[in-house]
């Protein structure tokens, strides 16, 4: 049921909120009036479906509507120089997909925070829009063949709906049947909620634990400092009470290690354990002033191999995925490492 509600909560408000406007305004099922709600939302609804799409990789894209105003400045200006719309068109979009890559580059390349990088790219996309106008808006007749493609109609239909419907349908197909698409929902961080889910199963085979608090943090840069607060604040709430920590990854763990370790406390005190593997777990483990008594041995690569494996049978094979799993997750055997085969995993 929760994973039905995160799923389509957003639809089923939508359809609330429908259902309350058929109620209060008879008029507002309508044909007409139907039709006149999808064409007044569907710019804002193409250019969400762009943001959408950022959110779906964990980024923010702050800069959408200034570089949507720059596109629509620079076609405008193109067609106020006689320029064919066959020519303006291609060109506005090409400029705002020059600012999508410039995103790309700073965020991935140059790691920069996504909420940086798009407010710059906001800016400077805003401060070329006013140079090309000068802060003086086009006017003048335009080309009923420009105008067309977004006031006209095809069939009765406006043209706004059309594209929104194309354009819907090409990210649908990108996210759904693309070796891209799969990556970016790969990407998406569901491990985090996996492990959780093993907690909580964790949790209900063995009745006589009692969990007396937990710790969402922010997937914010500052998710290090958000940690080291949160949990510091648990440990002040529940303290004298806590007999073991959980932590979803090793990251999460060094941070609650160093940070029990600086109030004195002293291995075995309160159990630590996590997931990931690696050298640094490894070496805390083996330690004796830390805290961090075991992790699950994530197999990494061996997961790589098999989601890249899964991705080419179910993209390029077309083969079901029934054939291989089944269910919504690709399981790879992990081992668990503490104190009594640590130094099997350690590089001397």
């Amino acid at each position: 049921m929760p994973g039905l509600l995160e799923r389509y909560a957003t639809v089923a408000s939508g359809l609330l909120l429908i259902a309350v406007f058929m109620v209060a305004a008879p008029n507002f099922a309508s044909e007409a009036n139907l039709i006149n709600v999808v064409k007044d939302t569907s710019f804002l609804a193409i250019l969400a479906l762009g943001f959408t799409l950022a959110l779906t990789v964990a980024e923010l894209d702050l800069s959408v509507a200034e570089v949507a105003s720059l596109a629509a400045v620079v076609v405008g200006f193109l067609i106020q120089q006689k320029t064919s719309p066959l020519l303006a068109v291609p060109a506005a979009l090409l400029v705002a997909a020059l600012f999508g890559a410039l995103n790309g580059f700073g965020v991935t390349v140059l790691r920069v925070p996504s909420l940086i990088t798009t407010l710059a790219t906001a800016a400077i996309a805003r401060g070329c829009a006013f140079m090309i106008t000068q802060g003086v808006a086009f006017v003048g007749r335009w080309p009923v063949g420009f105008t067309g493609l977004a006031r006209g109609t095809t069939l009765g239909v406006p043209n706004l709906v059309l594209w929104l419907a194309g354009i819907t349908a090409a990210a649908w197909f990108l996210l759904a049947w693309t070796r891209t698409g799969a990556q970016v929902r790969f990407d998406a961080n569901a491990a985090t909620r996996v492990r959780g889910r093993e907690l909580d199963a964790v949790l209900a085979e063995n009745s006589s634990v009692k969990e007396i608090g937990k710790f969402t943090m922010g997937r914010t840069q500052s998710w290090r400092d958000d940690v080291r607060s949160g949990v510091q604040a648990l440990l002040l709430q529940h303290q004298g009470k806590i007999n073991g920590i959980w932590a979803a990854f090793d990251g999460q763990a060094y941070i609650v290690d160093d940070l029990m370790q600086s109030q004195g406390m002293k291995r075995g005190q309160i159990p630590l354990v996590s997931m990931d593997g690696g050298q640094e777990s490894f070496a805390r483990i083996a330690d004796p002033n830390s805290l961090l008594l075991a992790t699950v041995n994530v197999p990494f690569e061996a997961m790589g191999v098999k989601a890249v494996d899964a991705v080419d049978r179910i993209v390029i094979g077309k083969a079901p995925k029934a054939s291989f799993t089944s269910g919504p997750y690709l399981f790879v055997e992990s081992t668990l490492v503490d104190a009594s085969n640590v130094k099997q995993f350690l590089k001397t």
